[in-house]
């Protein structure tokens, strides 16, 4: 992290740090008149293009609105609404080739573009048992829907998105599912296990594109938990027509509608839209206000307290184990 120092048009000295390198963009507002600046690391052999800055810079202000991790696709929606790059193919190319050059500058970090295709299967192992006890007293979350009315799932159609929502849904310990197109029979059955297991109310709120595929794709699945025996309270939440009819953003990236076998079933007729389409902030909040609805506040509080207690009993015992451990 190196210190740099400049000018803003009101003749104010800014300092701020930054880690990129030589080249990186950095946006930095000026304390003393609110100004936003764009601030070009130096040491690099030539200058950035006035097209480069003009992206560039529209990306960190995306960032700076929504805040991360935001997916490709919802970079490349933001840009297009403010006419930063066209609605085509080449646009997106554009949009991939400057938040890969800015993540390889330090313009951004890594993880604000969100990527859930890699992963990987490891058993959980420890350095012993103080290592364990310790990690086990950070990780404790009580179950604080046991004693709520209700079960409550969210179930999101695109990788990337989950780790979009995911801070949502594991603030309120929620399981999110990530349906890909049309659903398995054995992840229907399996998330219909689970269901029938708790014996509550269940909701489940699915999150998909605005198109024929994703809209039967939603309804096959609730199809399948029904057929399954699960008792389900199941809604669209996104994208519907009331969201495309009132978010700009989302009016704006309609697409042409592929005539396929489901769009002949629906008789669709008019553009699809994508869920990265809608705003990042406006997302999670809708993922919030859904899980919301099935608290009982009063009950949730309760519950936050004794886990509290519960953590100092485990910080307690971790206390008392021998140094040797």
């Amino acid at each position: 992290m190196s210190t740099y120092r400049f000018n803003c048009s009101c003749e104010n000295e800014v300092e701020f740090q930054h880690a990129g390198e030589p080249g990186a963009l950095a946006r930095v507002v000026c304390q003393e008149c609110g100004t936003v600046n764009y601030v070009e690391l130096p040491g690099s052999p030539r200058a950035m293009r006035g097209g480069t800055l003009q992206v560039r810079a529209a990306i960190l202000d995306v960032f700076a609105r929504e805040g991360y991790p935001l997916t490709l696709r919802r970079l490349y929606y933001a840009l297009t609404v403010s006419h930063v790059v066209p609605k085509t193919q080449a646009g997106y190319r554009q949009v991939q080739y400057h938040a890969l050059r800015m993540r390889r500058d330090g313009s951004l970090p890594y993880g604000w573009v969100a990527d859930n295709t890699r992963w990987q299967v490891k058993p959980t192992s420890y350095a012993g048992l103080a290592s364990a006890l310790d990690e086990f007293q950070r990780a404790y979350r009580r179950d604080f829907w046991a004693q709520q009315a209700a079960y409550v799932e969210v179930w999101v159609e695109k990788d990337a998105l989950a780790s979009v929502i995911a801070p949502i849904t594991s603030h309120f310990d929620v399981p999110l599912w990530v349906a890909r197109g049309f659903s398995s029979v054995t992840a229907a059955y399996e998330a219909a296990e689970q269901i029938k297991r708790i014996g509550k109310p269940a909701y489940i709120y699915h999150f998909g594109d605005f198109d024929p595929s994703g809209v039967c794709a939603a309804y096959a699945l609730r199809d399948e938990l029904v057929e399954q025996g699960a008792q389900v309270h199941f809604e669209r939440a996104a994208i519907t027509e009331a969201q495309i009819e009132q978010v700009p953003e989302i009016a704006a990236a309609a697409r042409p509608t592929k005539q396929n076998s489901h769009a002949q079933k629906l008789g669709w007729r008019g553009p699809s839209y994508e869920l990265d389409a809608m705003p990042t902030p406006m997302l999670r909040e809708l993922v919030r206000e859904c899980i919301e609805r099935h608290i009982d506040a009063a009950e949730w509080q309760r519950a936050q307290r004794v886990e509290r207690a519960e953590r100092d009993t485990l910080q307690e015992i971790l206390r008392a184990l021998p140094n040797s451990y």
